[in-house]
């Protein structure tokens, strides 16, 4: 499904593709659950379990492992069992499949689903305080702090003071909005390969299933 797109992956930095595909690993974790914050912070046993179930690209082989490591999400001649009657498995096998692609496109730029979001949402929202992007994103404050000080430090988003010495309200600059309508192509032509096996009727009934299987 993705050779073209992991061809092109090799010729890119392998480490900057992996460590968006194991933070985007970790981010997957933090949804379930497993972990308290979302920029690449997480505990040791599960940091080391989201890199092994990570999909490589970049030729880079997993720890512990002499063998290169790629994602298939149905292998012939494999019972499943109850997995396939399971509605998390199946949406955890679509989620790797999903940040595999996501990671491939923009790796290079070290943008995760995570960090996208939340440029969308500082851009769409100026002014949002620190506080509410982490409502927002569903992550704690300590992995708010971390994206902004990165966005900060690239030139993307700067702080200003709120009333609340606690925080700040958040809005992108002129070099972020430009980052961002780049990142929006990028992501938008991301989201229609990965999701091309599908009607546009299909993919509105999926998106609304899934947001029902959210609230």
């Amino acid at each position: 499904m993705h050779r073209f797109l992991v061809a092109s992956a090799r010729a890119q930095p392998p480490r900057k593709v992996m460590a968006v595909i194991d933070e985007a690993n970790v981010a997957i974790l933090n949804c379930s659950g497993a972990l308290q914050s979302g920029d690449g912070a997480g505990r040791r046993p599960v940091w080391i379990q989201a890199k092994r179930e990570a999909v490589v690209a970049g030729g880079r082989k997993p720890e512990g492992s002499g063998e290169l490591v790629h994602f298939n999400a149905r292998i012939e001649g494999i019972n499943y069992d109850i997995l396939d009657e399971l509605v998390g498995y199946a949406v955890r096998r679509a989620q790797l499949s999903i940040y595999e692609d996501f990671a491939v496109s923009l790796g290079p730029e070290e943008i995760t689903p995570q960090r996208f979001s939340s440029l969308v949402i500082i851009g769409s929202n100026p002014g949002i305080s620190q506080t509410r992007l982490a409502e927002v994103m569903g992550i704690a404050r300590s992995g708010v702090v971390s994206i902004i000080d990165r966005f900060e430090k690239d030139g993307y988003v700067e702080r200003q003071a709120s009333d609340d010495r606690r925080s700040y309200n958040l809005r992108l600059t002129r070099e972020g909005q430009k980052q961002l309508k780049k990142y929006k192509k990028a992501v938008k032509e991301h989201d229609d390969r990965i999701s091309r096996g599908l009607s546009e009727e299909e993919r509105l009934q999926l998106r609304l299933l899934l947001r029902k299987l959210g609230q």
